[in-house]
């Protein structure tokens, strides 16, 4: 019996009883609770991995350049303590402008994206409904429980990058070892 890998990665029997039953198998992969046949997930593969791609460098060049640093710091600061002090309290939007605040933010991520790669993304090339996929997604943001946890793990992920060692030890065990 001759094991090969097909396309996939997958291991494939070359015996002929097995191969009908393994090449229909492997065909079909689970894509949002339907089965879809390879010929159309091998285009979203390989869109998806542009887009991770794309992503990819996009926060590698834009966000954690070590230039960019002591700006982002700076600004973060002057959004956060304008002339050195608290800033005035935030006044809760209304109803009316707070669709239009999400409206404003979809147009916005969208056009940071490139248009093939939207079409792709999205599985359409109208605009809008590719608006519809983008509200509907940050409308996930809307529940105030996710977002603490959100902002938990975000903290959890810098403080485990600045001190990696709080991720195999707990702070006590590092304390009695450092004082030692």
């Amino acid at each position: 019996m001759r094991i090969k890998p097909n396309r996939l990665g997958v291991e494939v029997s070359s015996l002929r009883a097995d191969h009908k039953v393994a090449s229909s198998n492997h065909q079909c992969i689970l894509s949002k609770g339907k089965l879809c046949t390879n010929q159309h997930v091998w285009p979203r593969i390989s869109i998806a991995n542009k887009i991770i791609r794309f992503f990819s460098h996009a926060i590698h060049t834009r966000i954690l350049n070590p230039a960019l640093v002591p700006v982002i710091l700076r600004a973060l600061r002057a959004a956060l303590f304008p002339n050195n002090s608290l800033g005035p309290p935030r006044q809760v939007p209304t109803e009316e402008e707070a669709k239009a605040i999400k409206s404003r933010c979809a147009i916005s991520l969208l056009a940071l994206l490139p248009v093939p790669v939207a079409s792709a993304f999205f599985a359409t090339p109208q605009r809008e409904r590719q608006l519809e996929h983008i509200e509907e997604i940050l409308s996930s943001f809307e529940d105030a429980y996710l977002n603490k946890h959100l902002i938990y793990q975000v903290v959890e992920l810098i403080i485990l990058r600045l001190a990696p060692e709080l991720g195999s030890k707990g702070v006590e065990e590092l304390y009695k070892e450092h004082m030692i």
